[in-house]
């Protein structure tokens, strides 16, 4: 299944190359959803006769083709690529129902947004949260103000930059020092100290804290086991971080591209779906 819905993207991601728009649509349902981001918010292309008339008006002018840098799925019906077009890069995520795409989001590397626009910072993004959630958050980043290395991963960070996902938790990246600073920081909502962890899959300097009844996980350079092998450790200055405008703040979140690279995207997703 797995290795279908890739073919099936490889041929679609093949027809919009060479514009073959008949072929292109035999890959989309008819109500196929799109969401992408611009500098004024979120915009959703509904149905298959918008989705490919708004595709054409964005190569009426545009000769350029794209290459697949990865392309990863699970066998929920999820697949993700990373492309790159003129040197700029995009992370699409889509969801298959009987073999045809019915939903797309597509999510473009900043740099594309401060050449093309010259936006100084990121594209507001509306997202729905459950209560205690935001109220954790507030107070994370109240808290941590002067903490340098840490951001959001996660379920939590995709949906604030615009994944649909039911988050139940919020995740903390950092480095090792910074999780033991960050514990300390939070001493009264520790629920399970930091401490070195490795469950097989995960590998990190680790602890569980309770924020406004929200468990938050601290992971000090996380390591993510797959294909067979360790990723290199992750923490704030080894992946790409974004900052989000939520709540009145700026929030940092690891970005969608570098939770893809590291394989955390999809389990994150498989794991918080509707």
């Amino acid at each position: 299944m797995k290795e279908e819905e890739e073919r099936i993207l490889a041929k679609f991601f093949e027809a919009e190359n060479r514009r073959d728009w008949k072929e292109y649509e035999k890959y989309l349902s008819d109500d196929v959803e799109w969401t992408f981001f611009t500098p004024d918010g979120r915009r959703i292309v509904k149905g298959k006769k918008d989705y490919l008339e708004t595709m054409k008006e964005i190569y009426e002018k545009n000769k350029s083709k794209f290459i697949i840098i990865s392309m990863t799925s699970n066998d929920k019906g999820i697949a993700i690529a990373e492309l790159e077009m003129d040197s700029r890069r995009s992370v699409d995520v889509f969801e298959f129902r009987n073999g045809h795409i019915f939903r797309e989001i597509e999510y473009y590397d900043d740099t594309y947004w401060l050449d093309q626009f010259g936006q100084e910072s990121n594209v507001t993004i509306p997202v729905n949260l459950d209560q205690k959630i935001k109220d954790a958050l507030k107070d994370i980043c109240n808290r941590l103000i002067n903490v340098k290395k840490w951001a959001i991963v996660g379920s939590t960070s995709l949906v604030l930059q615009g994944i649909d996902l039911m988050p139940n938790d919020i995740d903390i990246l950092t480095d090792r020092d910074c999780a033991y600073e960050i514990q300390e920081i939070f001493d009264d909502f520790v629920v399970e100290p930091v401490s070195y962890s490795n469950n097989g899959r995960y590998e990190s300097h680790y602890g569980v804290l309770s924020v406004r009844g929200v468990k938050v996980e601290i992971m000090g350079d996380l390591r993510v086991f797959r294909d067979g092998k360790w990723s290199s450790p992750q923490n704030p200055e080894t992946v790409k971080i974004k900052r989000v405008r939520f709540l009145g703040m700026e929030i940092p979140v690891v970005s969608v591209e570098s939770q893809l690279k590291s394989g955390y995207l999809l389990e994150r997703i498989k794991r918080n779906k509707h």
